[in-house]
């Protein structure tokens, strides 16, 4: 009987156990691990850092007498940080941030860590939620430093709020973002300077300038900053607001004397940019397109305390023109090995094309002298090479060469012939994603959009996420002296139909991109008899007289031979020019015969290696030939 009655009451027991039990559940919350904000995907080592999180409760109770432990483990397993709080109340239907700072932690190591988060609480409806863990990666700290502008044209001021964030890039197989905050030693203010600057894949280290404009912290232009606080934050995706930090180091700042002429004369009207820059806005890549060259494409490096102008050559002060060019020929060759073989060297290469850009001593040159420039230069080497371009201030169809009569244009690609239109972005990319070698000139235009002058770069690469563009160019920020080649990131901006280069921005300045110019390589471009560089007639000749050098190119210490065939008695004469267009020797051989002549020009008449012109007179006709002495 005893058997059968405790039977009979134990459903009732269970019964009324789930029955508390529910009845106790409904009058409970439950917490759950919601945003983990520290430590991030990727950390920095060496950085200290709290743990800290959200505890999210969406129910109508609130959880109390919480306790939750933190532990950071390294790949060995070893426990690195180990912190618990107890009686922690998550209230109902809301949030609960839960720090360990001031207690912190500081990654010993590059390398994978693992973050376990176990909470706790009685009355905790679902304790499966309780807690979560995260694998993430130490990355080491990118040595940064800061430089101060002294800025000297087109708005000089020593001391400037302008500045410059220098990184060492190493060589990676990944895209990272790096980001920067600044503030005043101590200061709580701070200031998001580098914004998404992204890091990308190159077989090389590098270095890279992120300029921006820094009034925000209470620094006033004129003032001399010796220090400055910076938080790092490295990361795989964009950032939309300012990152979370509890780590600042000081950082000495240093001076950089910004010597740019900007003696670029352009016409455009007071009104023609927008009067108003807009602030570009962030948010996480969803897709992401770069193509980046680096530290591949050179950087010639002017200094016109030595490089001076002369019968030959304006000079390095406002040289950025010819030396964007030069920059840009020197890749592309490399690109092309056996393709577009030219003697000259990088310097030599800015020589020759200042030359056929008409400069004058210590200015700059607009659009039309650049492209004509490059155009005289492909036409005196025989480069298979195509030039395009999209310019405000050139919208003819096309840019003729200065050599007469060769046919080689630069074509225009805009969709505006005959109407002025800024160049647009996609212009810019394409020509970079089919490996053109491309040049900017942006403009500076005080707060009442009148222009101060240009600054031609070298572009190195773009980005593009959905919310972000931006370009590296590279040039020379001191055309004062040796030293001041640097490559730098910038944000483009579009704004209706301009473009703007954040980072350039001044207390009364914008920068405005004005022209893009390219150039590839082209196998349909063919070359006829070439002209004289002093642009001397075209060959005239009846097929009577003929001539072959017998070798081409000829090294140095050689002497050329000329084997020279005419139908007739003639006299006959023999001049060489240099690149220059320079007369190095000139021979009347007298009356010869018909028939074959040989006449060789001894190597001591040519002084240095380059490219020389060999030029046959008759006193009725004309022919030449280009010879390359290496």
């Amino acid at each position: 009987m005893e058997t059968k009655k405790s039977r009979a009451i134990f459903p009732f027991v269970v019964f009324f156990f789930v029955l508390a039990t529910g009845f106790l559940n409904s009058f409970a919350g439950d917490v759950k691990i919601g945003r983990i904000f520290l430590p991030t995907m990727t950390s920095l080592k060496g950085v200290p850092m709290p743990v800290e999180i959200n505890f999210e409760n969406d129910e109508a109770f609130p959880v109390t007498e919480l306790s939750v432990t933190f532990q950071v483990r390294n790949a060995l397993q070893e426990l690195l940080f180990n912190v618990t709080y107890n009686n922690l109340t998550v209230p109902a239907k809301s949030t609960l941030k839960c720090s360990t700072y001031p207690t912190t932690w500081t990654p010993p190591a590059i390398g994978m860590y693992k973050l376990s988060i176990t909470s706790f609480s009685a009355v905790d409806i679902n304790p499966l939620n309780n807690g979560a863990e995260l694998e993430f990666r130490v990355l080491e700290k990118p040595n940064v430093w800061v430089e101060q502008l002294n800025l000297f044209k087109p708005f000089p001021m020593m001391n400037s709020a302008n500045f410059m964030l220098g990184v060492d890039v190493p060589a990676s197989e990944e895209v990272l973002w790096l980001n920067v905050l600044a503030r005043k030693p101590l200061s709580t203010v701070r200031h998001w300077i580098v914004q998404n600057m992204p890091l990308l894949p190159f077989h090389s280290d590098r270095k890279i300038y992120y300029p921006w404009y820094m009034p925000s912290l209470g620094y006033v232009p004129g003032e001399d900053v010796s220090k400055i606080d910076l938080s790092l934050s490295l990361s795989s995706k964009t950032k939309m607001e300012p990152f979370l930090t509890y780590a600042y180091d000081t950082y000495t700042v240093t001076d950089f004397d910004y010597k740019v002429g900007f003696d670029i004369t352009e016409k455009i009207n007071a009104g023609t940019v927008p009067a108003k820059a807009e602030v570009p806005g962030h948010n996480q890549n969803d897709t992401l397109y770069y193509n980046y060259r680096g530290c591949d494409v050179p950087n010639i490096d002017l200094d016109s305390s030595k490089y001076q102008p002369t019968d030959l050559y304006a000079g390095d002060w406002n040289a950025c023109g010819p030396a964007a060019a030069a920059n840009s020929l020197e890749w592309l060759e490399a690109q092309h090995p056996g393709k577009l073989f030219n003697i000259y060297g990088h310097r030599d290469k800015m020589t020759v094309l200042g030359k056929f850009m008409n400069r004058e001593n210590e200015k700059g040159v607009t659009t039309d002298q650049l492209a004509k420039g490059k155009l005289g230069f492909i036409d005196l080497t025989d480069l298979p090479i195509h030039v395009k371009y999209q310019s405000w201030f050139n919208n003819d169809s096309v840019i003729k060469s200065p050599v007469a009569n060769t046919g080689h244009v630069a074509n225009n690609m805009s969709d505006s012939i005959g109407k002025p239109k800024p160049p647009t972005w996609e212009f810019l990319k394409s020509e970079i994603d089919k490996g053109e070698d491309v040049e900017i000139l942006f403009g500076w235009y005080d707060n009442g959009t009148v222009r101060h002058g240009g600054h031609w770069v070298t572009v190195t690469g773009v980005v593009e996420t959905d919310t972000l563009k931006g370009i590296f160019i590279k040039d020379d920020g001191n055309q004062a002296a040796a030293g001041g080649t640097r490559e730098s990131f910038l944000i483009w901006k579009p704004q209706g139909a301009w473009s703007r280069l954040v980072g350039y921005d001044g207390p009364n300045n914008f920068c405005w991109i004005e022209s893009v110019v390219s150039e590839s390589y082209d196998s349909t471009i063919t070359h006829s008899t070439p002209t004289a560089i002093e642009d001397i007639q075209f060959d005239k000749t009846s097929g009577k007289i003929n001539f072959r050098l017998n070798k081409n190119p000829v090294a140095l210490s050689e002497d050329v031979t000329l084997n020279i065939n005419l139908a007739e008695k003639t006299r006959i004469y023999v001049n060489v020019f240099d690149y220059m267009g320079r007369l190095t020797d000139s021979q009347d051989l007298g009356q010869l015969d018909q028939g074959g002549h040989l006449y060789k020009i001894p190597a001591a008449r040519f002084k240095t290696a380059g490219q020389y012109l060999v030029v046959i007179y008759t006193p009725y006709e004309r022919i030449s030939k280009k010879i390359l002495i290496y």
